[in-house]
């Protein structure tokens, strides 16, 4: 099973996806380390389900030291029948030493979490992978794009006519449109098999398995296409910066630049407090409309729809960027907007008039 970089992680971050898994469980969380640290006696999360006595109580630390000691023993004293002590880094040994003395608390290390999130939700697993060692390479490129549409809107950039194509230009974005169109195509392959077959009725243990195939292929579509894309465009953006001013000139208001301005990082380290309290903001909003108390919105369950909806969203982010390497590649060959038009065949520019 593929690990969460939990080190990468602030404390605080932890403590936030570990309220998020209990309140998958059906938990009401009260996170007394950010609303009552007075009243925290040991545990950072207090879990209680509606119609219930008992409690879960949870104590968070990354790693844990000698001094930590105290919050162990404070949890350990407490009267609850689950309390749960969550490491992600190895202990000093004087705390590993009293962590053996206490009996009456479950330790969770970093596997242990990963796989509480596997197997409470899976999605929110695989993104949480996904996006740590995948992702980044999108959001590199992206926000490389947003960087120089925004320069240009403040006048830090000036528009300049784009560099005619020659053989490095050429070959440079011919391999650029190679490693996106095999990205996009791989993905919709993806999406096309997982939505069109039925893992409703599989065991835990063949569950794990087409897990791990589906990220195995994904790293190797990193490796084989996202990463090297990533390099390419950054080699052109660096090269041809005129080229891609004038893509911003004449795509500037289109869909693709609300795609890449919507598509910032949401789970990755520095980002998912604030994620978080967007999607309960959210979840208020579409509960006020609908106006129904009984609807939790829980997640689906089934793998493949999940793998499916994976793939499909990893293939619109692929579309875009070999849509955007097609644009440059007409720039590249006609220059200009109007001149590119000027040589547009009349039949071509009569399609694209009716599929708009």
């Amino acid at each position: 099973m593929y690990q969460i970089p939990w080190k990468k992680y602030s404390e605080e971050e932890i403590q936030e996806i570990v309220a998020y898994l209990f309140s998958c469980r059906g938990y009401e969380v009260y996170n007394l380390h950010k609303v009552d640290r007075r009243g925290e006696k040991g545990a950072d999360l207090e879990c209680s389900k509606t119609g219930e006595t008992s409690k879960v109580l949870i104590a968070i630390k990354k790693k844990p030291r000698k001094k930590d000691i105290h919050q162990l023993e404070e949890l350990a004293r407490r009267e609850a029948e689950v309390k749960i002590y969550i490491y992600v880094e190895e202990p000093s040994a004087s705390f590993k030493r009293f962590m053996n003395r206490i009996k009456n608390v479950s330790f969770w290390d970093s596997r242990k979490l990963t796989r509480e999130i596997f197997n409470v939700n899976t999605r929110f697993y695989l993104f949480l992978i996904i996006e740590n060692y995948i992702k980044k390479s999108i959001y590199n490129i992206i926000l490389s794009f947003c960087k120089i549409y925004v320069d240009i809107d403040r006048g830090e950039i000036e528009v300049k006519a784009p560099m005619k194509a020659d053989i490095q230009m050429l070959n440079l974005l011919w391999n650029a449109k190679d490693r996106s169109a095999s990205l996009h195509k791989s993905l919709r392959t993806l999406q096309e098999f997982f939505e069109n077959i039925d893992l409703s009725n599989i065991d835990g243990k063949t569950k794990k398995s087409i897990i791990n195939g589906f990220l195995r292929s994904l790293f190797a579509l990193h490796y084989n296409s996202l990463k090297p894309l990533e390099l390419l465009l950054r080699e052109f953006l660096n090269k041809y910066t005129n080229n891609f001013v004038q893509y911003c000139v004449q795509t500037k208001g289109g869909s693709n630049w609300r795609f890449f301005f919507n598509c910032m990082p949401q789970l990755l380290p520095g980002y998912i407090i604030d994620s978080f309290e967007k999607a309960k903001q959210k979840y208020v909003e579409i509960k006020a409309i609908l106006k129904d108390e009984k609807n939790n919105f829980s997640v689906k369950n089934n793998l493949s729809e999940t793998l499916g909806d994976i793939s499909r969203v990893l293939a619109n982010e692929a579309y875009w960027l070999e849509e955007t390497v097609d644009d440059l590649l007409s720039i590249a060959l006609f220059g200009k907007w109007n001149v590119m038009r000027e040589k547009t065949p009349e039949w071509l520019e009569f399609w694209e008039y009716y599929q708009n």
